[in-house]
């Protein structure tokens, strides 16, 4: 009995520590925000080294290269299998969701959940841009996202 009780302390202490550094994270991440945003307005909007520099860098970081399918994970070393069975469980309905298909219906309605000014591709299109020329090249974006979920493969060009 005791095991049992020293377990769930463990857990709760777990917990905490996580939380504690889920918190510290946020805080180091907003200062790195403000700095950055420092040296944008110091030197950012303009046609810099500093610029381009941070151009190459965004766009090496926004790739999505591949999806890996459970089939393929040999583990997955951020899930404790353990705690995964005491806490809550998703019911079947909820389960079949996750795998289910994406459908041209959540294409649409992400598409228009975006942000406006949200840069959607190295071609420098934002949200706003699909979204007024959806009647035309909609058709197209739905079958290039869903073909992504169907290879699990993106193209560079479409990231």
């Amino acid at each position: 009995m005791g095991q049992v009780s020293d377990y769930h302390v463990l857990h709760d202490e777990e917990k905490t520590v996580r939380l504690e550094l889920e918190k510290w994270h946020n805080i180091e991440e907003s200062v790195l925000k403000q700095k950055s945003r420092v040296n944008w307005l110091k030197l950012g909007d303009s046609n810099t080294s500093f610029f381009h520099a941070c151009i190459r860098n965004r766009l090496a970081q926004n790739q999505i290269r591949t999806l890996t399918t459970i089939d393929a994970a040999h583990q997955l070393p951020s899930i404790n299998s353990d705690i995964m069975k005491r806490d809550k469980v998703l019911n079947r309905r909820q389960q079949l969701l996750l795998i289910a298909p994406v459908t041209k219906e959540e294409v649409m309605d992400a598409m228009k959940n975006i942000n406006d000014n949200k840069a959607l591709g190295n071609n420098g299109y934002n949200a706003l841009f699909y979204k007024k020329t959806w009647g035309i090249i909609g058709d197209e974006v739905i079958m290039a996202v869903l073909n992504f979920f169907e290879d699990k493969i993106m193209h560079k060009p479409l990231n």
